[in-house]
């Protein structure tokens, strides 16, 4: 069972957002999600794992790829909309 406060935090992770945040472009190799984060690979796969997890990336040798239906679903829930608001606030400044 997923736990949506766990997968919150793991996509609005300040090392995580900017990887994310490229992943909206489409599909990238862990050593570029890395690059965009500024951290290890290995720290890098540690902490999209539970994102792999839960079917929200999905990966493939290197390549790693939103699923983006399911990241939706779990933006749509009510309960998280605060958190959404100030997480989105936050990557948006990393974009720009």
């Amino acid at each position: 069972m997923m736990d949506r406060d766990r997968v919150m935090q793991c996509m609005f992770d300040e090392e995580t957002m900017p990887a994310l945040a490229a992943l909206e472009g489409g599909s990238r190799t862990i050593s570029q999600l890395a690059d965009e984060a500024c951290i290890s690979v290995p720290h890098m796969r540690e902490k999209l794992a539970y994102l792999v997890e839960c079917n929200l990336l999905n990966v493939e040798g290197d390549v790693y790829t939103a699923n983006a239906d399911k990241l939706a679903s779990i933006m749509e829930d009510d309960g998280h909309y605060d958190v959404m608001v100030d997480a989105v606030t936050k990557m948006d400044s990393y974009l720009n």
